[in-house]
């Protein structure tokens, strides 16, 4: 069974979450830790647990879900997985960020590995299965992990809402047909922990989410 931390980082608050395996493996899923103090805040919360970073887990490429890749990667070898399509939101991340006032490193970030639709992926003794939804970026995926019945959805769908389609690579169609074909399918019971805001199920949102409960 999978144990989950979150963390809400940057002035966006966004939901970063640690994904730690009963070997202490684990994955971070969307550093968005932006100051000195939340890098050091999610560094010694790994430290103080013993927790051994497999890897670094990117729903999507928009710069307030990477804010601190550059921190976690400059001192540890720690691949970046992600779908390929969002490179080049990735390659310009810094760009965008300093558009909204933030600042961001501009040496380059590497996907060290290039996740496929329905990939499993293992964390320790985890599996989770990747799934691509595009919609709110071209290369957006969520995270599903049969075991617990979580689905990590990044900015694909929050409580009562769904996520943007007017920046680069949305599309609204997408996002909408991806919802109802991919995460609706998942059992009702299903918790999904979104982005931003607080988490909720796919029952809910199937029931009372005005931008897709009529699907």
């Amino acid at each position: 069974m999978l144990h989950i931390k979150q963390f809400i980082f940057n002035p966006f608050q966004e939901n970063t979450y640690v994904l730690i395996d009963e070997t202490k493996t684990c994955a971070i899923v969307d550093p968005g830790n932006y100051t000195p103090k939340e890098t050091l805040k999610l560094k010694s919360f790994i430290a103080e647990n013993q927790l051994k970073v497999k890897m670094i887990l990117l729903t999507h490429g928009h710069f307030d879900h990477i804010f601190g890749l550059h921190a976690l990667i400059e001192t540890q070898n720690i691949p970046v997985y992600a779908n390929i399509l969002d490179k080049d939101i990735i390659a310009t991340a810094p760009q965008y960020a300093q558009r909204y006032g933030f600042s961001f490193p501009q040496s380059s970030i590497t996907i060290n590995h290039q996740i496929e639709d329905g990939e499993t992926l293992t964390i320790g003794q985890t599996k989770l299965l990747a799934v691509h939804l595009p919609g709110h970026s071209k290369g957006s995926m969520f995270f599903y992990i049969p075991d617990n019945k979580i689905a990590i959805v990044g900015d694909i769908l929050f409580k009562g809402s769904i996520g943007r389609t007017d920046l680069p690579g949305g599309n609204l169609d997408e996002l909408l047909d991806g919802i109802h074909k991919k995460l609706f399918t998942l059992p009702s019971e299903t918790k999904v922990l979104s982005g931003h805001g607080p988490s909720t199920s796919i029952e809910t949102e199937k029931r009372t989410n005005p931008f897709v409960s009529s699907l």
